[in-house]
């Protein structure tokens, strides 16, 4: 009993120096973003424009989850987007791309920009309600709610850096934009020519914490809780020897 004890202990040990304290949860934040393309190639620039990055604000606390719930109604720095320096769709490493005020330990590394996935069929066709549209080589899913307003849209991910203990956590985050007056040829229109589209966005990060440690720490809770409730069943269980004197008795 002693060696199967001390295996769930062992278990549990591994299991929390490998899991340690990951970042989990969702987070929601907002903020404004100007986009343009200066001789084809595309910046994100989030606002106040210049520099090297804008600000963001975190959401209220019923739109975050886990780790990020003490974060609400803070926040934060965002790193710019260019991608001359950041392609799309090719692996890359911008360290410190999302950090909180509120909280410095919490850091989000960027790896990768995806695609857009709606292709570019629709990009060159008059505006109409449900046409989408993926300028080629940009990230952006553009789509027309109606004739006149659209939404865009962009996916990427990378790792959530915890800077105390150096543990890594993956993320997929979409950032989101609509626009109630402007369809997206309207959009792209601005943009080819040299113009600058701005406007607010919000953007959701979901933490995707690794299965195998979280089973290792699952495996060894569980052995030790089950050890836990047989030492209980069998305490309860009659001895021998407190039997004896109810025979003689009898």
């Amino acid at each position: 009993m002693r060696k199967v004890s001390l295996l769930g202990s062992l278990l549990l040990a591994a299991a929390m120096q490998v899991v340690g304290a990951p970042v989990v949860g969702v987070l929601n934040i907002f903020g404004d973003v100007q986009v343009t393309a200066p001789g084809g190639v595309g910046n994100i620039d989030f606002l106040p424009v210049g520099g090297t990055g804008g600000v963001f604000g975190v959401t209220t606390a019923d739109s975050q989850e886990g780790d990020f719930v003490p974060l609400a109604f803070t926040s934060g720095d965002i790193k710019d987007l260019n991608q001359a320096v950041h392609p799309v769709g090719v692996p890359f490493l911008l360290s410190d791309f999302i950090t909180f005020d509120a909280d410095p330990d919490i850091r989000f590394d960027l790896r990768l920009i995806n695609p857009g996935t709606s292709g570019a069929a629709g990009c060159f066709v008059g505006p109409a309600a449900g046409q989408q549209c993926t300028p080629p080589g940009s990230p952006f899913n553009l789509s027309n709610v109606t004739a006149g307003s659209s939404t865009a849209s962009f996916q990427l991910s990378g790792d959530i850096r915890r800077v105390s203990t150096g543990e890594l956590t993956p993320y997929n985050m979409i950032f989101t934009t609509q626009f109630i007056d402007q369809n997206y040829q309207q959009l792209l229109n601005t943009i080819t020519t040299g113009g600058a589209v701005r406007a607010s966005f919000s953007a959701e990060a979901a933490a995707i914490p690794e299965p195998g440690s979280m089973t290792l720490f699952a495996a060894g809770t569980a052995l030790l809780a089950g050890l836990s409730i047989r030492r209980k069943r069998r305490s309860r269980l009659p001895t021998l020897a407190s039997l004896i004197p109810n025979l003689f008795k009898a």
